[in-house]
């Protein structure tokens, strides 16, 4: 179907982009995964890898004032 608009792209990027600071024990807890998981821990990794990659192509100043949209 439908053509995802460029806000909820990148809404769900930042929201992938928000486990960057944490460790794998505080991603499990915070989306349901159980810390004996594989999977959780190859999405984890995932979505870790997205947010630097998301960090190097906006910059320090946009990815921060999208975080802090995301956060409001």
């Amino acid at each position: 179907g439908v053509e995802p608009k460029l806000n909820e792209v990148l809404n769900c990027l930042i929201s992938d982009s928000s486990v960057m600071d944490s460790t794998f024990e505080d991603f499990c807890s915070e989306f349901g995964y159980d810390t004996d998981s594989r999977r959780a821990e190859k999405t984890c990794k995932a979505c870790k890898r997205t947010g630097i990659k998301l960090f190097k192509f906006l910059g320090r100043e946009k990815f921060e004032e999208l975080r802090k949209c995301e956060e409001e």
